[in-house]
């Protein structure tokens, strides 16, 4: 059997149609159960769950680890499939999946899976040039919780998600499983769309935010993501850019400037160098914004960093 462990928070617009895509789209000769672990829904997400046929677990206000650490508690297959309220698999994803799934049945802490795109028929900037071409690509070191797949046995041989992180659970996921010998397979004709990317600057903003603050979380964590301090260093630079223009320090201005846009090029070049000319125009126009969200994520977490050792520290 193959558990899918499903995070949702008022995901009414989507759960019928992530629960019914599992249901519907299973290899010849798998068993599938779908849990939810619903974070304090009141758009009756859990109760359309439900209809579809999943099996709902409430764990309102719990962080994304508690959260897919809940779920797996319920878990009764061997292989455990990670997803988001708002993705759905595809037939791609069932034409691939048994070779997939013998893969990560065959091997020691093996996380298998696919980076997940925007639902496809629909022409939105951040979509084409930003999400699709940074997300199909197979150099990376983790794979999101959006779609990520793996052993039981594995999972708990690790401890499952760290549950005091806000966000970025999975990219610690991997890490330790990584630490510990493991290996990814990511498999991009393993697709699964996800219906939550974000249509604006705004939004994308917001969102870069948020992911941020698990990194931002405790010194040693931001330490450890190199997207944090790339923010910080973009940050850093935009300031010294402005703050050398008011005062007439141009060197310093320059030296910012050129570290901020180094680091926006360097970015670019690793990450979009298989884009088409166009993509890599107007994925120049995003870089900034990315980091400018990291940058806020890391200075908010620093701020918090005092009060929160002071609540550590023996009485």
């Amino acid at each position: 059997m193959i558990s899918f462990v499903v995070a949702a928070l008022n995901e009414a617009a989507n759960i019928e149609r992530c629960v019914r895509s599992v249901m519907t789209l299973m290899p010849i000769g798998e068993q599938a159960e779908v849990i939810v672990a619903d974070n304090g829904s009141t758009d009756g997400t859990p109760a359309l769950a439900a209809a579809a046929g999943a099996r709902v677990v409430s764990l309102p206000g719990a962080r994304l680890g508690r959260l897919r650490n809940g779920g797996v508690a319920l878990a009764r297959g061997d292989v455990l499939v990670f997803l988001d309220g708002d993705c759905a698999l595809t037939s791609e994803w069932r034409d691939a999946a048994p070779a997939i799934l013998a893969a990560v049945r065959g091997s020691e802490r093996l996380l298998a899976g696919s980076h997940p795109i925007p639902p496809r028929g629909e022409s939105v900037f951040l979509w084409t040039h930003w999400f699709i071409p940074l997300f199909q690509q197979v150099q990376t070191q983790h794979l999101g919780t959006a779609h990520l797949i793996c052993r039981r046995a594995d999972f708990h041989s690790i401890g499952g998600f760290d549950e005091t992180l806000e966000t970025n659970e999975d990219y610690d996921f991997c890490a330790r499983m990584r630490a510990g010998g493991g290996q990814l397979l990511i498999h991009l004709p393993m697709i699964v769309e996800h219906f939550g990317f974000p249509r604006t600057i705004g939004t994308f903003f917001s969102r870069t935010v948020w992911h941020g603050r698990g990194p931002a979380s405790t010194p040693a964590r931001l330490a450890r993501s190199p997207v944090a301090l790339l923010g910080l260093a973009f940050g850093t630079g935009l300031i010294m850019t402005v703050w050398g223009l008011i005062v007439g320090r141009w060197a310093v201005s320059g030296a910012g400037l050129a570290l901020a846009v180094a680091i926006v090029m360097a970015s670019h070049a690793y990450k979009m160098r298989h884009a088409g000319v166009v993509t890599h125009a107007a994925a120049l126009l995003v870089w900034p914004v990315f980091f400018a969200g990291h940058f806020t994520s890391s200075v908010r977490g620093m701020i918090r960093w005092p009060a929160l050792m002071l609540r550590r520290r023996p009485a």
